[in-house]
């Protein structure tokens, strides 16, 4: 009869302790998840940063290529050029 009390306490302490640290634990996976969702998006943004300083370099550094992103972008033309807009037929 006594062993099963001990038996019953350590079980209804194991239970205690069990819930006050279930919440911890709950909340240290949804922080570990977090932080695996922002490096995830810390390496995305790293990538486009990468891209965008390359644009600014040759931007700086090509006159062809401010050319190229004048016309594109802006609708710029040369002196000689003509935009021909073509629809299809249906």
């Amino acid at each position: 009869m006594e062993a099963k009390k001990v038996v019953i306490t350590v079980a209804v302490c194991f239970f205690i302790i069990l819930l006050m640290l279930l919440p911890g634990y709950l909340r240290l996976r949804k922080m570990q998840e977090s932080i695996t969702h922002l490096s995830e998006e810390n390496i995305r943004i790293k990538e486009q940063n990468r891209k965008l300083q390359e644009d600014i370099d040759k931007f700086k550094n090509d006159p062809s290529y401010r050319i190229g992103v004048a016309k594109e972008e802006l609708k710029i033309l040369d002196k000689n050029e003509v935009i021909y807009k073509m629809e299809k037929k249906n």
